[in-house]
């Protein structure tokens, strides 16, 4: 009977290890949809990055703003924002980051392109460096559009909305965001390969925000020590995968010495492609002095090789 109850007290670990081991991304309906991260969350922030999908194409025609991150402020001094731009304004479909440095004065730049297809991830990364100034990567490339503009957010009484601007009517996102962090310095200054694997705290990070906690359906669940833990009105959290594919599935593996598989005689009879998934126990390279096949069908004569 004991061992009985060890072997269930294991399956339940694996079974809650699997549950939470599953990528969770915060969906937002457009219409009303924010989490709010508190007012002192974006104080001396220098990188906001984060991946992101739009749930409908976006371009020059969009007639609405889709905010990623915004704090409004009125007056504007201390006000900023990412959201992508309605054709109202001249930049219809572009990605805006955005900053002020007193209530009329304003410094923005603009993403590359103007088209976002909906239901593709992209990794978005706004920086302010204390020398280079404001940049914008899409994807990890650097984008044309800078500014010197160098001073972080200042502290604020007005909260920072992920989604969402302020209540302002057609200013909401649809679409769905993960893995957003927020850090205090200036991350990067040149094309990087955007991270694939869950966001993870540094000694630069003010707040992660993975959305993978299934406890607090309503708390953006901030995984830094720094406890920003925000308030989720309206957003769900679902399963999708963002730029890494799970694969939960047991694989085939070789020793290299004696091991194969037959598919005997028939099975490749008129085939025209041939795919599968393989990862090498050892290095492959130009010296490599014998076969390693993955899959053969050998003949003599070889005209049915």
């Amino acid at each position: 009977m004991k061992n009985n109850y060890k072997l269930l007290a294991l399956l339940l670990t694996v079974l809650s290890s699997y549950a939470f081991a599953q990528n969770r991304v915060l969906s937002f309906d457009g219409v009303n949809d924010y989490v709010n991260l508190g007012s002192s969350v974006a104080t001396g922030a220098r990188t906001i990055e984060m991946w992101f999908k739009p749930g409908v194409n976006i371009n020059s025609n969009s007639s609405n703003y889709y905010p990623l991150v915004v704090r409004d402020e009125t007056p504007n001094n201390k006000e900023f924002g990412l959201t992508f731009m309605p054709n109202s304004t001249g930049f219809g479909g572009q990605l805006m980051f955005y900053t002020y440095s007193n209530a009329t004065t304003l410094f923005r730049i603009y993403s590359n392109t103007n088209s976002w297809n909906a239901w593709q991830w992209y990794h978005v990364a706004a920086i302010i460096h204390p020398t280079q100034g404001m940049m914008l990567f899409i994807d990890g490339i650097k984008q044309n559009s800078t500014s010197t503009h160098n001073p972080p957010p200042v502290a604020s009484t007005n909260p920072t909305w992920v989604g969402g601007w302020s209540s302002t009517a057609n200013r909401y996102l649809n679409g769905s965001i993960d893995d957003l962090v927020l850090s205090d310095s200036a991350l990067y200054t040149s094309n990087f390969t955007p991270p694939c694997k869950k966001a993870k705290s540094s000694t630069a990070t003010i707040g992660v925000w993975n959305f993978d906690n299934l406890i607090f359906s309503n708390i953006a669940v901030d995984s830094s020590l720094n406890q920003n833990n925000g308030i989720i009105n309206g957003p769900v959290k679902i399963l999708d995968e963002v730029c890494q594919l799970v694969m939960i599935a047991n694989c085939l593996e070789f020793d290299g010495i004696d091991d194969y598989v037959n598919f005997g005689s028939t099975v490749a009879s008129n085939f025209r492609t041939i795919e599968m998934w393989f990862k090498p126990r050892t290095n492959i390279d130009a010296t490599l002095n014998h076969f390693e096949p993955l899959i053969a069908r050998e003949n003599f004569p070889s005209a049915s090789q």
